[in-house]
């Protein structure tokens, strides 16, 4: 995402490309919201009710999945990331940026960094399976940084290089909690003492279950983040919170 496509942003931008990148879940809600209302058109009164309450409660989740992410994603005020200047240090000269196939920070930070010398990590090869989500992610916006590295180990990155490290939305795509607790260290071992790793997540919770349903299983609980900060010998030092659903940690290295 460059400096031309941020401006040119619309007031609906976030949720139309988590429908474009999900979009045949909401197919197969809508088939089955119609689905069970023609159904209840012809079937005995108590068959009906039921239909008819499943339609609703397809629609409701449809609508609540769309304002959640048109909330985080469009109106509140972490989709432009200049909250980031509060947190990195004065000057943030060197920023570590890690993915996990989509890149929707890259532009954002070279915008609100823009004197700052700013890598990326692609995580997403090394993940060593396809998520259609993500696939369809890439197709309809490729990156736009080459990262320097694809790998979950092995980076070439200074150890206490960096002033700021980024990993938002990415590090739950690591299914497991040794994944996440080495992708930590390895952000940790990069932060400078003074610096920062800001980690960005939905959450494992009830704001989550309540507007994306089963879908919020694919998060990771809050107590898991922490367990990972903590195992990866970091701390915690601030967390924040972007509406109801999305998480900020604010984790430096100990003293």
């Amino acid at each position: 995402m460059n400096t031309e496509t941020q401006l040119q942003r619309s007031p609906y931008e976030g949720m139309k490309r988590v429908v474009l990148f999900n979009w045949p879940l909401y197919v197969i809600a809508a088939v089955a919201t119609i689905g069970c209302f023609m159904l209840s058109t012809v079937v005995p009164p108590p068959w009906r009710l039921i239909l008819l309450v499943a339609s609703v409660a397809a629609v409701v989740q449809t609508s609540l999945s769309l304002f959640a992410s048109h909330a985080v994603y469009d109106l509140s005020p972490m989709h432009h990331w200049q909250w980031l200047k509060e947190i990195a240090p004065v000057p943030a000269d060197r920023i570590l940026n890690i993915h996990s196939g989509y890149d929707e920070t890259s532009g954002a930070l070279m915008n609100v960094f823009a004197d700052a010398e700013i890598s990326v990590i692609d995580l997403y090869p090394a993940l060593k399976r396809r998520e259609p989500s993500i696939e369809r992610a890439r197709k309809f916006y490729p990156p736009t940084s080459v990262p320097i590295c694809s790998t979950m180990t092995d980076w070439p990155v200074e150890d206490a290089s960096q002033d700021l490290v980024l990993l938002a939305f990415a590090a739950h795509e690591l299914r497991s909690h040794e994944g996440r607790t080495q992708l930590m260290k390895l952000a940790g071992k990069a932060v400078k003492e003074n610096g920062k790793i800001v980690l960005v997540e939905h959450l494992r919770d009830l704001p989550n279950a309540v507007v994306y349903g089963p879908g919020f299983l694919h998060f990771m609980s809050m107590q898991e983040w922490m367990n990972c900060i903590t195992d990866a010998g970091l701390s915690a030092v601030k967390r924040r919170k972007f509406t109801p659903f999305v998480e900020v940690f604010i984790i430096c290295r100990p003293v």
